[in-house]
């Protein structure tokens, strides 16, 4: 029987070694609903890859799928809503460039919880916006 210990490590090593987007779509569900990658992959492979369809999957839906139980289904629907709820905030309006700590504001949130060094530049127009 797989330990969640087992479980997470290819999830720890990937981020650890390669970042958040090296992560495949079904690692997180694997991370998050306790199972390994080949059961979270069968899952998608279900749904035809879809995360959308995923996202619509109820508690009880999830409560279906062997082996996760009301604790990791929650864990799994308030992950997708979550999602949902990032996609419908507004964008932020346009920021005039005015100094480097404009710039800042810009990308700390990409940059925020990265943990290696990131070396950006940026290409600006004549007037500065």
């Amino acid at each position: 029987m797989a330990t969640s210990r087992n479980i997470l490590r290819e999830e720890t090593e990937i981020l650890y070694t390669k970042g958040r987007s090296a992560l495949s779509d079904y690692h997180p569900i694997a991370a998050l609903g306790g199972m390994t990658s080949e059961q979270a992959k069968a899952i998608l492979a279900a749904e035809n890859y879809s995360l959308a369809a995923l996202a619509k999957y109820s508690l009880h839906d999830w409560m279906k799928v062997g082996g996760i139980g009301e604790a990791k289904a929650t864990a799994l629907v308030l992950a997708l809503e979550m999602g949902r709820r990032r996609i419908k905030e507004p964008e932020q309006k346009k920021m005039k460039i005015c100094c480097s700590s404009d710039i800042y504001q810009m990308i700390k949130a990409e940059l925020l919880d990265e943990m290696v060094e990131h070396f950006c530049f940026i290409l600006l127009n004549k007037t500065f916006h």
